[in-house]
Parts: C-alpha cells; structure tokens; sequence
C-alpha cells in the first residue's frame, strides 16, 4: 500500500490528463463511478 497526499493524487491525475490529451485519445463513452453523496 501506498501512502499518498491529496496533492499528489491530484498531481497524478493532472498527469495523467494530460498524457491522455496529448495521445489524441477520442473516447466514445466517459463513465463515472463515485461513492457517498455527489451533488451536480
């Protein structure tokens, strides 16, 4: 298990946007998956 701080799982997944942005990746679908209370 990995000990990791709210900036660098943000940190991580900005990288990882932007690995997939830069691709040229065309998803057909984005699904999410949440757990808890989500408002829109």
């Amino acid at each position: 298990m990995v000990d990791l701080s709210w900036g660098e799982i943000e940190k991580m997944a900005d990288d990882l946007a932007t690995r997939i942005k830069n691709s040229g990746f065309k998803p057909d679908y984005l699904v999410g998956i949440t757990t808890g209370v989500w408002s829109p």
